[in-house]
């Protein structure tokens, strides 16, 4: 045996450990999941509270799917696009696909358009199958020929998209047998079973989900679904009322929940974020407690702790399972280290992933051939097994288990989810108002746990008039982010926004010339978080604001940061006190405990949410005399009565109109044209040979046309046509430069208003500024201008011939009560000016089923939930 750098003793012992690798399972996932439904097809697969499904059930929408997506062309190695709420739709959505032969991947239907474009421009998917909900957000398909070869243990199964330093996601693509031959590990470390009720708590993007559905599935247990708002609002009735017994959380959720409040938990995995001591302390009494860890690249799980005691270590994260690992210098995994030594996880087995999606340089940098000392340990210079640099550091202990120590380099994990700060700094640094910047996740200081960005503004009037007497020094940035953070919103997924921004008259710099993010770091270690005299003082006679300031800051005490004691009485906003969704279920838990009362978790999330508007709400409750409070809905008839007669002005005042020209040098100005359904209207318009304005919320106007320079359709005669202007539709007068604003009239001869916001969740006050006053605003610039002939609104829905007051009575949600005002505003204008004999044409568009072109009709005609459409 060749002298390595370890000790005998020691690569003995890791050869123990090590070896044999874990057998490979050359079989498919469904294969699997269909001989539980063989075995027990009455048995209930999923449950929820809305429906229950069997596994006969299951097994049998999933291969209807299955025979449809097969139709379409779908077969092995071929990426199917899913996008669901919180359901059991989408679980029969996932069998289907890997019934049909395919590979799903999960979209999050809230994240921005520009990242689900970027995911499914990398996929380039044939068939996307969703909930109809969000038929909106995607590109139309079209056709391929069926197929009929199975799928192999080595075809893909699913992807998970991980973030990426360069702004681009990275999709990880796992096969059948990777996932099998860890499942076959894994299900028997973390103790499910056929007698398993897990709890589908994870999010569909999040890789801990494929255990709680996929590894459930094989072994015959019980998937529990909550929706949602349950999953939210109502986590700890859930689980009772569904006598879950298994769960997997990370531990900050844990935090949230009174292990005396549950009854029925006899096994929990903390998973995704580091365990605390106190985690422990309080849950391994009651249940089964064990610490789990793992990467997407390696088939979600790599290790699972032995149940916890009071004396374990929260560090410890236990044995192998489905893999092994090593532990290497971070700096040369060419360098093994010996027992006890802390260094870069590497793992090694069968559970390996393929690799990220299209992106080699990425796939080689992490997915590394046997080092030198793997070859002199076997004595096999034939050995091909590859092996995945996890990035984090950890150590081997001598029983064998491993703790986890950190995260190296600029991925961390934030919530459970693993970030890549660079992905965030390539959006930020794109905004046109920032020089430079840095986003980081401190590990120590009041800031800890939470994303910072810092940033070097090109207008350094935000860092003088701070209170900072050093160009170096860090300034909050109480005011002049807004943009910025809008910005990015639109870029990537709501857990990478940072909760706290600054702004640096210049970054400290290495003699390398680059960033000296070290220093910045220690800049923002020795902040402090103090109160804000801006925010004011919760008044003394305030009992309930004081209170709810004093847990907030006990919060904060949890997590090892020093606070200056003023914050307790400052009305500081609960997000900037860095309350997050799971702080929120936390604080909302204390609420219902102290004052008897339920609030709903959005309100703590409300970036408007303070202590004394809490507190406001607890005492309108108390003083109905009710146990929950319930958000007031704003008087919208009155609402729609005061735009009415303000435009009623711009109606009296309105130019008549002579006819439609036919000049070309006039447009149409079209909104919501990034969409699907606005792509399409689009193209008609650019073939007809019309000049179009689109309204675009971009960065610059090039990457505004970026956006439809690579749509399929387009082709090079269409660029004299289309002109880009930058919006923003929830801003006053869209956004749009004033300048701009001056042409529209003799410029343009009509507006197609196709834009609007859509979700599902958000109140009318969120949704108001895009659905509603956008609408007012354009529709004072159609009747002010001579030019404009036409205004075609595109609503949704069927018609209805109620009053607006039964329309809104029947309204389920924010979107359709600012849907149903926007239109009743259009219909109003269209009365009155027809019967002024305006010459005006304003019209009210409401498409049906936007499924897919009419040239191939409806896409597919049996619904479980979703919508099959090709791509």
């Amino acid at each position: 045996m060749p002298e390595l750098q370890v000790p005998e003793s020691h690569w003995k012992q890791f050869l123990e450990w090590n070896r044999p690798l874990p057998p490979t399972k050359q079989t498919c996932i469904h294969d699997g999941i269909e001989a539980q439904a063989t075995a027990q097809p009455t048995k209930v697969a999923v449950a929820s509270t809305v429906t229950s499904l069997t596994y006969g059930d299951l097994n049998g929408m999933a291969t209807q799917i299955a025979s449809d997506l097969n139709r379409r062309g779908i077969s092995p190695e071929m990426i199917v696009p899913l996008c669901f709420d919180k359901s059991p739709w989408m679980i029969v959505a996932m069998l289907g696909v890997l019934k049909a032969g395919g590979a799903f991947v999960a979209l999050d239907p809230k994240a921005p358009t520009s990242r689900i474009n970027a995911i499914m421009h990398q996929v380039n998917a044939k068939v996307i199958e969703l909930s109809d909900t969000y038929n909106f957000m995607l590109p139309q398909t079209t056709d391929n020929q069926p197929t009929t070869r199975a799928s192999q243990p080595n075809d893909a199964a699913y992807l998970i998209f991980t973030s990426g330093s360069t702004g681009k996601p990275k999709g990880v693509v796992v096969e059948h047998r990777s996932f099998c031959s860890g499942m076959a590990q894994h299900a028997k470390a973390q103790f499910i079973d056929r007698h398993s009720r897990v709890l589908q708590f994870a999010s569909y993007t999040h890789d801990a989900c494929i255990v709680e559905i996929l590894t459930t599935l094989c072994v015959g247990g019980t998937i529990c679904s909550p929706s949602e708002y349950e999953r939210v609002n109502g986590l700890v009735q859930f689980i009772n009322s569904q006598s879950v017994n298994w769960a997997v959380l990370t531990p900050s959720c844990i935090t949230s929940i009174d292990h005396d409040e549950i009854s029925t938990l006899e096994t929990v995995v903390l998973a995704g974020e580091r365990t605390l001591q106190s985690n422990i302390s309080s849950w391994a009494a009651s249940v089964r407690l064990l610490t789990g860890y793992g990467v997407s690249e390696c088939s979600v799980v790599t290790t699972i702790s032995s149940p916890a005691d009071e004396n374990r270590s929260a560090s410890n994260i236990g044995m192998p399972a489905g893999g092994v690992c090593w532990i290497v210098d971070s700096k040369d995994p060419d360098k093994l280290l010996p027992i006890g030594e802390v260094g870069e996880i590497l793992i090694e087995g069968p559970t390996v992933a393929r690799g990220y999606l299209g992106n080699p340089e990425a796939t080689k940098s992490a997915f590394i051939r046997p080092p030198v000392w793997l070859h002199r340990i076997l004595q096999d210079p034939c050995h091909s097994s590859r092996l995945y640099r996890t990035g984090d550091l950890g150590r081997y202990n001598h029983d064998g288990s491993l703790d986890f120590v950190s995260r190296i380099g600029s991925q961390v994990k934030v919530l459970g989810r693993r970030i890549e700060l660079g992905e965030i700094e390539h959006h930020i640094a794109n905004h046109p108002s920032v020089r430079q910047c840095m986003v980081q996740v401190p590990s120590v200081g009041d800031y800890h746990n939470h994303l910072v960005a810092v940033l070097e503004l090109h207008d350094k009037q935000c860092v003088a008039s701070g209170d900072s007497s050093e160009i170096n020094d860090l300034v909050p940035c109480k005011s002049g982010t807004h943009k910025i953070e809008s910005f990015l919103r639109t870029k990537v997924p709501g857990y990478m926004i940072p909760t706290f921004w600054f702004a640096i008259g210049h970054f400290p710099r290495l003699p390398s010339a680059k960033l000296d993010r070290n220093k910045v770091a220690g800049l923002i270690a020795h902040l402090r978080l103090i109160g804000d005299a801006s925010y004011g003082v919760i008044p003394a006679n305030d009992a309930i604001g004081r209170q709810i300031a004093r847990e907030v800051a006990t919060m904060r005490l949890s997590q090892g940061q020093v606070l200056d004691p003023s914050i307790c009485f400052e009305d500081t906003p609960l997000r900037k006190a860095g309350i997050d969704s799971i702080g929120a279920i936390s604080l909302r838990k204390t609420v219902q405990r102290l004052w008897g009362v339920n609030i709903p978790v959005s309100c703590f999330m409300d970036q408007t949410a303070r202590p004394t508007l809490i507190a406001n709400h607890v005492r309108s409750a108390q003083e109905q005399g009710q146990g929950e409070y319930v958000l007031p809905e704003p008087d919208l008839k009155s609402a729609l009565d005061g735009l009415k007669r303000s435009l009623d002005a711009n109606i009296t005042a309105a130019p008549a109109r002579s006819g439609l020209s036919s000049g070309s040098d006039l447009s149409t100005l079209l909104t919501g044209g990034a969409g699907y359904l606005g792509q399409e209207i689009l193209k008609r318009l650019l073939t007809a040979g019309q000049r179009v304005i689109v309204l675009v919320r971009a960065c610059s106007i090039s990457e505004g046309r970026e956006r439809f320079q690579t749509l399929p359709w387009w082709r090079t005669d269409f660029e004299d046509l289309l002109e880009i202007w930058l919006a923003d539709l929830s801003e006053s007068n869209l956004g749009v430069d004033p300048k701009l604003m001056e042409r529209l009239s003799g410029h343009v001869q009509a507006i197609i208003h196709n834009g609007a916001r859509v979700h599902w969740t958000e109140s009318v006050s969120d949704l108001w500024s895009v659905n509603i006053d956008a609408t007012a605003t354009l529709l004072q610039l159609t009747l002010s201008s001579s030019s404009v002939q036409r205004f075609v609104y595109v609503s949704g829905g069927s018609a209805i011939g109620q009053s607006v007051d039964e329309w809104l009575a029947n309204a389920r949600n924010g979107y359709s009560k600012t849907k149903l005002l926007a239109q009743a505003l259009v219909e109003h204008c269209a009365i009155c000016s027809a019967d002024l004999q305006l010459g005006l044409g304003i019209s009210i568009v409401k498409p049906g089923f936007i499924i897919g072109g009419p040239e191939k009709g409806v896409a597919n005609s049996s619904d479980y939930g979703g919508i099959l459409r090709q791509w």
